[in-house]
This record gives C-alpha cells, sequence and structure tokens, in this order.
C-alpha cells in the first residue's frame, strides 16, 4: 500500500478517515456539510459495528433466556408452540422471538404445520 495514501494530517489513519473533523482539510469540511445525512453519519454507524462486533457476550433477559433455552430441544419451533410450551400469551412469545431475531440467535426454519393451531407457519430454530 502506497505510504501517502494511509499517511494524513501526520497520522496513520485508520476507519474513519477524518473522525477529528477540526483536522480535516475545509474543503472536505464543506462537503460534508452539503452531504447527504446518510454520508454525516457514517462516522456513528462505524462506531456501533464496531461495538456490535467487539462484544463476546451478549447479556439477555429472562424471558428472551427461557425461551431461548425452550428453542434448543428441538430443530424446529413456531410461535404457538414456544407459548403452549411455557404457558404463555402469544404476544409475550412473539415480542421475545423478535429480539432473538434481531440479536442474530434465531433464524427462521422452514414454514409447516404447527401442532398447537393446525395452520401453516413460520419455524424459527437457533443459528
Amino acid at each position: 500500500m502506497r505510504r501517502d495514501l494511509i499517511r494524513r494530517f501526520g497520522d496513520e489513519t485508520g476507519l474513519p478517515l477524518f473522525a477529528d473533523k477540526d483536522r480535516s482539510p475545509k474543503e472536505v469540511r464543506e462537503r460534508l456539510k452539503r452531504a447527504p445525512k446518510a454520508i454525516q453519519t457514517a462516522d456513528d454507524t462505524r462506531k456501533l459495528g464496531h461495538l456490535t462486533a467487539t462484544h463476546d457476550e451478549i447479556s439477555l433477559g429472562d424471558k428472551q433466556q427461557k425461551v431461548l433455552d425452550i428453542m434448543y430441544l428441538r430443530d424446529d419451533w413456531t410461535n404457538e408452540e414456544i407459548a403452549h410450551k411455557l404457558e404463555w400469551g402469544i404476544n409475550r412469545v412473539v415480542g421475545r422471538v423478535y429480539e432473538l431475531r434481531q440479536l442474530g440467535l434465531v433464524v427462521p426454519c422452514c414454514k409447516r404445520q404447527c401442532t398447537v393451531t393446525g395452520m401453516v407457519v413460520q419455524a424459527w430454530r437457533v443459528k
């Protein structure tokens, strides 16, 4: 890699290139002021991505942990089956499954007939 590409303003840079906006060139600061919102928030997105990638442990709430523990017992579960097994209301389960999906712990498995309702619905599995 060329040395002039990684040295800017006397410092070796990593991502983001212009974290310290006061040290960036004036023309760059002016372009950033006129830039779309997505470019201006790229620095925050990188920081959030770094925090997400560097956390080794995810802390789950009690309800999330109970749903996840049930899901380890079998390959695929529907929301109604989880609710029936835990003796919870369906609305309590749907929210916890959604949160586990957002954390990347639960993924869609297949569509199949639910053993509780008899309807063909989405089944979930632990990733």
